[in-house]
C-alpha cells in the first residue's frame, strides 16, 4: 500500500513539474513568437531602408554626373566668354581706328592749286567724298560688329555666372558625409528600434554602437564616450530618464548630448527629459529616416 502511495505521490509530482515545464514551454513559444514577429518587421524596415539607400545612392550618381557635366560645361563656357571678350576688345580697336582715320580724311584741307585747273580740284573734292563715305561705312559696321561682341560678351558672362550659382548652391545641396570617428551610442530594449537606427545611422558612414538597457548603455559609456546618446525611455534595469540623468552627472560624459525617443507623444515625458537633461525628442509613432539624421547632425553642431 505504501508503494501505491508513493507512486502515486511521484505521479502527481511529475504531473505538476510537467505542468510547470508545459507553462515554460507556452512562455518561451509567446516570446519566441514576438522575437519572431520583430524579426519580420525588422526585416522589413531593413528592407525598407535598404530600397532608399539605394534610391539615395542613384540619387548621388545622378548628381555627381550632373555635377560632373555642369563643371565641363561651365569650363568650356570660360573658353568661349575669352574668345568674345577679345573680340570685343579686337572690334573696339577696329571702331578707335576707323573713327581716327574718318577725322583725319575730314579734317584734311584740299588745297586749291592754280596750276590745276577747276576739273582736277572737282576731282580731289569727289575722291576724298567717296574716302569719307567709305570710311564711314566700314565705321558702321565696325561699330556694329562692336555692339554685337559686347552683347554676345554680356550673354556669355551672364549664363557663367548663373552656370557657377546653380554649381555652388548644388554643391551646398551635397549630403554631408559624418567624420568616422562620430560615435553615436543606441541605448532600446527593442531589438527592432536598435537595428533600424544602426542601419541608418551606419549608411550615413557614423560609428555605431549600440545597448539593450539603460545598465548597458552606462557601461558603454564608462568604456567609451560617445559623441550622441539616442535612448528610449521606456526600458528594464534602468530607463532613459535614469540613464540620462547619471550621464549629465557623469563627468567624462557631462557635455555628451542625448536624444530621447518614446512611443508616446507625451509633454509631460518631454518636461521630464528636458528636466534630465536630454536635447532632443523623436516620437517612435513619427519616426522618419531624414528627420532622424537631421536631428543627429543639428545634435552634433550645436
Amino acid at each position: 500500500m505504501f508503494k501505491i502511495f508513493k507512486a502515486l505521490s511521484e505521479n502527481k509530482s511529475l504531473h505538476s513539474q510537467l505542468a510547470l515545464l508545459k507553462t515554460e514551454k507556452n512562455k518561451l513559444n509567446d516570446e519566441l513568437s514576438l522575437l519572431n514577429k520583430e524579426l519580420v518587421q525588422t526585416r522589413s524596415m531593413l528592407g525598407k531602408i535598404q530600397i532608399r539607400h539605394a534610391e539615395e545612392t542613384e540619387k548621388h550618381l545622378d548628381f555627381d554626373s550632373r555635377m560632373q557635366r555642369a563643371k565641363a560645361a561651365y569650363k568650356s563656357l570660360q573658353g568661349e566668354l575669352q574668345a568674345a571678350q577679345a573680340q570685343v576688345q579686337e572690334s573696339q580697336k577696329q571702331v578707335q581706328n576707323l573713327e581716327s582715320q574718318l577725322a583725319g580724311t575730314v579734317a584734311a584741307p584740299i588745297e586749291a592749286d592754280p596750276a590745276v585747273d577747276d576739273s582736277a580740284l572737282l576731282q580731289q573734292i569727289a575722291e576724298k567724298d567717296q574716302t569719307i563715305q567709305q570710311l564711314e561705312t566700314d565705321l558702321a559696321q565696325a561699330q556694329q560688329e562692336h555692339l554685337r561682341s559686347t552683347l554676345e560678351n554680356k550673354r556669355l558672362t551672364h549664363q557663367a555666372n548663373v552656370l557657377q550659382e546653380q554649381i555652388s548652391a548644388a554643391a551646398k545641396t551635397t549630403v554631408k558625409k559624418a567624420p568616422k570617428d562620430t560615435h553615436i551610442l543606441i541605448v532600446d530594449d527593442s531589438i527592432t528600434t536598435r537595428t533600424l537606427m544602426k542601419k541608418i545611422l551606419e549608411s550615413a558612414h557614423y560609428q555605431v554602437h549600440v545597448a539593450k538597457d539603460g545598465l548597458e548603455g552606462q557601461h558603454a559609456i564608462e568604456t567609451n564616450v560617445p559623441d550622441v546618446v539616442v535612448t528610449d525611455i521606456e526600458m528594464p534595469n534602468m530607463d532613459g530618464f535614469e540613464l540620462t540623468r547619471w550621464i549629465k552627472n557623469h563627468g567624462p560624459s557631462a557635455q555628451t548630448p542625448v536624444i530621447m525617443i518614446t512611443s508616446l507623444a507625451d509633454d509631460d515625458f518631454q518636461a521630464r527629459g528636458t528636466e534630465a537633461g536630454a536635447s532632443s525628442f523623436i516620437t517612435k509613432n513619427n519616426f522618419h529616416q531624414q528627420t532622424f539624421l537631421n536631428i543627429i547632425e543639428q545634435t552634433l553642431t550645436k
